[in-house]
């Protein structure tokens, strides 16, 4: 799906959000999970979209390895989970979408739905959401707004790079749709969509 990233090192890979590390909005997000984690029992959280699996790093393995929850992360980016199988053998790297996932308690989505073909979000997103159980959390780089913008910014091999924003009444009946209350957080320029089970 990235044809630029099938040739990346292993360097560079470990680099490709390094910008973005030190982002508050990371510290909001693992914020709201923390709230929800039992230590008598373990939660499963799957993470769509890892990339360079920096949150994995920062923050879900330490949970998964006291067994505060069972991590398992997707990436449409075949390279990117030949890496991270690489990295951190033992732990559940998958290569696919949120149609390919499992049923978990908690998702966690950042910036992954501003780059998708348009056409690709409904049916991601209520494939993320109708699989999670009790908390989703998507971190949005352009927030749902008034009114839709679509930017192909580029082509890479067969793929057209998207930026987007979409409607945020669009966007807030699919959580409808499948039973989540959401609630939205500011955080700079981005917005945390953190949405619960009704």
């Amino acid at each position: 799906m990235y044809p630029q990233y099938e040739t990346m090192t292993r360097e560079q890979w470990l680099r490709t959000i390094a910008h973005d590390h030190a982002n508050p909005s990371r510290a909001l997000a693992f914020r709201e999970m923390w709230r929800l984690l039992d230590r008598d029992k373990t939660l499963e959280l799957t993470e769509l979209g890892f990339c360079s699996a920096w949150d994995f790093q920062c923050q879900f393995r330490a949970w998964h390895d006291v067994g505060l929850i069972s991590y398992t992360g997707y990436d449409t980016c075949g390279q990117f989970v030949k890496y991270a199988h690489t990295e951190w053998p033992g732990y559940l790297f998958y290569h696919g979408s949120a149609q390919d996932m499992g049923h978990c308690d908690i998702s966690y989505a950042r910036h992954v739905f501003m780059t998708m073909d348009p056409e690709l979000v409904e049916p991601q997103l209520l494939a993320l959401l109708s699989r999670t159980r009790i908390l989703s959390i998507i971190t949005w780089h352009y927030p749902p707004q008034y009114g839709s913008q679509y930017y192909k910014r580029h082509q890479e091999g067969e793929r057209d790079v998207w930026t987007n924003r979409y409607e945020r009444a669009q966007i807030e009946a699919l959580y409808d749709m499948v039973g989540f209350d959401v609630h939205r957080v500011s955080v700079g320029e981005e917005t945390i969509y953190v949405a619960r089970r009704n």
